[in-house]
């Protein structure tokens, strides 16, 4: 299962998926993946290891996550690999943070001021994710509401309830579309 799933691409070190495979044990179990299981993951590390590591890189540049413009970018490429890791994984709690420290040890020896702000970063990076992993909770709720009333309207979604889930809720649309079709 690991060569297959832990694939990663030339520019992606092998040892940023160390981490996220801690993170999810059932991963390691021995159950056979197909190819599109195994491709599916394997885009998943990818993502998640690049993320974090321009995460990693912003944050230790004096960026942080938020709703001003500048930094609305870091906080959706911290959303998106936190969202990678929950619905390709099945990780519930944050665990990006636990990355940190290896692109720290890759990239730190031509980087110094990632080893100075290494814990500044981990924290950063750990408290964006469990704000993100609330809004998930609570926009899964509030998916099931807008469901429910979708089903009743003939089975299509109102833009008024995506487009209410995103901006008032942070609810992402990709996420409110994936569950749609899933069901």
């Amino acid at each position: 299962i690991l060569p297959d799933c832990i694939d990663v691409c030339q520019y992606t070190s092998m040892r940023m998926t160390i981490p996220v495979l801690e993170c999810c044990p059932a991963l390691l179990q021995n159950s056979p993946l197909t190819q599109a299981q195994a491709e599916q993951l394997a885009s998943a590390f990818r993502a998640i290891a690049d993320h974090v590591r321009m995460a990693t890189f912003s944050i230790a540049d004096g960026a942080r996550p938020g709703p001003n413009k500048a930094d609305s970018v870091l906080r959706s490429v911290i959303r998106r690999a936190s969202r990678y890791g929950y619905t390709s994984l099945g990780l519930k709690e944050p665990f990006l943070h636990r990355i940190v420290p290896t692109v720290v040890a890759e990239m730190g020896e031509a980087f110094p001021e990632l080893h100075q702000r290494a814990e500044q970063v981990m924290q950063v990076v750990r408290g964006e994710e469990a704000d993100f992993l609330r809004v998930i909770d609570r926009g899964l709720g509030l998916y099931a509401e807008a469901a429910g009333r979708a089903r009743t309207a003939g089975g299509a979604f109102s833009g008024q309830d995506i487009f209410e889930l995103h901006t008032t809720y942070g609810f992402p649309p990709d996420m409110t579309i994936q569950l749609a079709r899933d069901g």
